[in-house]
């Protein structure tokens, strides 16, 4: 499990021979699911951008913090970056 000020981010071995992402943005984080939604996509883009450069065979859920919510897909990028090295 990595904590980072925007995410939670739990990782364990699937066996297949390619990554699953889940993306979890509870009604805590914001009500509206219009502001749930853009940070889906945002942390989508960032793993379609940061996909061929991962390891493969692992299972991925993302867990998103209440401080997520005005951020940028820089801020995110910059983020998951990092955290998927990290595994």
């Amino acid at each position: 499990m990595i904590a980072s000020p925007l995410f939670t981010l739990k990782i364990k071995e699937n066996g297949l021979s390619y990554d699953r992402f889940a993306i979890i943005v509870s009604k805590k984080v914001d009500k509206r699911a219009v502001v749930r939604n853009r940070i889906r996509r945002l942390i989508s883009s960032c793993l379609e951008e940061l996909y061929s450069k991962m390891r493969q065979g692992r299972d991925a859920v993302f867990i998103v913090k209440r401080e997520a919510i005005n951020k940028s897909r820089q801020d995110f990028f910059k983020e998951i970056g990092p955290a998927l090295e990290r595994v």
